[in-house]
């Protein structure tokens, strides 16, 4: 295990405590882990899709501070929502053709490890994450269901700190949204 993929998973760590005590300061260490998992991905375990999905990681960084603290009414805290059965139907149906598109791709790509899974967890990601800088609560399922997925990529690709990482993910995802359903049942 790198230096690199040591230091993307303490910051990582952070991120999650952070995050889950719906801190804002969350963000701040979610971009800097992202910018060193995203090296280790891209360069070392050749998953295209999720090395990308950390670059959209340090851009969300940025908007997610900016929409906790002031997206809501007035510039003030932006609240903890939930979206309609409805609406999260209509996610998933984009999901599946999102990740229909990248797996189509996938295969215009020379060094790609796990097309199928890498691209459905990218994009499955990438609606999570832009549901938890919208403080939706269920966007820790999202982000759940996918990082679960990644303890078999990260596995299969011999990368076992991001796997045990995915696995301290999928737990602390249930603890946010434990805690966010609290917050939102007040």
């Amino acid at each position: 295990m790198s230096a690199v993929a040591w230091a993307a998973t303490l910051l990582s760590l952070v991120y999650l405590w952070l995050a889950i005590r719906n801190r804002a300061a969350c963000f701040v260490f979610g971009a800097m882990a992202s910018l060193l998992w995203a090296y280790e991905s891209y360069y070392v375990y050749h998953l295209v899709f999720d090395g990308c999905l950390q670059i959209f990681y340090v851009a969300m960084s940025l908007i997610g501070i900016y929409r906790w603290q002031l997206g809501g009414t007035a510039n003030t805290e932006k609240p903890i929502t939930t979206y309609s059965i409805v609406t999260h139907l209509g996610i998933v149906v984009a999901g599946v053709l999102a990740s229909s598109l990248l797996i189509y791709i996938s295969q215009y790509i020379e060094i790609i490890s796990l097309p199928i899974l890498d691209a459905t967890t990218t994009v499955y990601l990438i609606i999570g994450t832009l549901l938890l800088v919208e403080r939706e609560l269920y966007s820790w399922v999202y982000l759940v269901i996918a990082d679960l997925a990644y303890i078999y990529i990260y596995g299969s690709q011999g990368a076992w700190l991001f796997a045990v990482m995915m696995l301290i993910y999928s737990v602390f995802g249930i603890v946010g949204f434990m805690e966010w359903r609290k917050i939102v049942r007040k």
